[in-house]
């Protein structure tokens, strides 16, 4: 699992710092990206999930029915120039499959979602 640092360009002439984390806990891996704008105004300023699965806590082979399925699913994120003249949109898209704990079943993943710069943060686009 990916940990360090990167510098991504998050608007006109704006950079982020982003932490790459990672944890793993009761079967599940996370891996996540924290961007921290380099300025004092709006110090963390977005948070996302780019990758998660219960690859250790799951049925795989078949013979543990009391366990949900395997699930695994990843998510881009890109900058992209929308609205706002300094900060740009956030672009996610993420695919795969995840598990549906209401229904009890293996769903698949192709959701994009687009975040915009607002009052200091980022809010989801509807």
């Amino acid at each position: 699992m990916a940990q360090g640092f990167e510098i991504d360009n998050i608007g006109l002439n704006k950079y982020a710092l982003v932490a790459l984390n990672a944890d793993m806990h009761m079967g599940e891996s996370i891996e996540f990206n924290s961007y921290y704008a380099i300025e004092k105004k709006y110090p963390n300023i977005f948070s996302s999930i780019v990758y998660h699965d219960n690859n250790g806590d799951c049925n795989f082979d078949g013979e543990m029915e009391e366990l949900p399925p395997c699930y695994e699913n990843n998510t881009e994120i890109h900058f992209l120039q929308g609205e706002d003249p300094v900060y740009f949109d956030i672009k996610t898209h993420t695919t795969g499959t995840t598990w549906d704990y209401d229904n009890k079943k293996i769903i698949d993943l192709d959701e994009y979602t687009t975040y915009q710069f607002q009052n200091g943060k980022y809010i989801e686009k509807k």
